[in-house]
């Protein structure tokens, strides 16, 4: 299993970044281009915190910064595919388990899943609020004792 595609959309410096991976993936460029920002929003959405004193893995620092305070700021959005990196290498009780969240290539026969986080900011509190969910083809998010 590899990640195959990320999205990151307003953490730190990335506003908008959509990408494809391969299962051997390297980050290059300049310092101070965000190689940093995309390892640590793949680090914080795979090292779900829970809820230790309100520390989440998210800061008040990974949000874009508003010039207007009255302005809230937009919100964090982290979107992994896990894939297969070969067809039925995922146990059928898995993908039985996970049927509506599943996504098979009708291509390559691979199966994926989506989790995504989204994270807003409060400022009167200064507390940021992240939602971890598996979603479906349709962003609609896994629901029941399962998710």
């Amino acid at each position: 299993m590899h990640i195959s595609r990320l999205v990151i959309k307003n953490f730190r410096c990335i506003r908008d970044l959509d990408i494809s991976l391969s299962p051997t993936s390297v980050i290059i460029g300049e310092n101070n281009a965000g190689k940093s920002a995309v390892l640590d929003a793949v680090k914080i959405a795979l090292g779900r915190k829970w809820g230790r004193s309100g520390q989440t893995g998210f800061s008040e620092y990974d949000f874009p910064y508003q010039r207007d305070a009255g302005v809230p700021r937009p919100e964090i959005l982290i979107k992994l595919w896990l894939a297969e990196a070969q067809p039925a290498e995922w146990p059928q009780p898995l993908i039985d388990e996970l049927f509506s969240i599943v996504r098979t290539d009708p291509h390559t026969g691979l199966n994926s899943i989506c989790m995504q986080v989204v994270c807003t900011f409060e400022s009167v509190a200064k507390s940021v609020e992240p939602v971890w969910q598996f979603i479906n083809d349709q962003d609609v998010p896994l629901a029941g004792a399962g998710a």
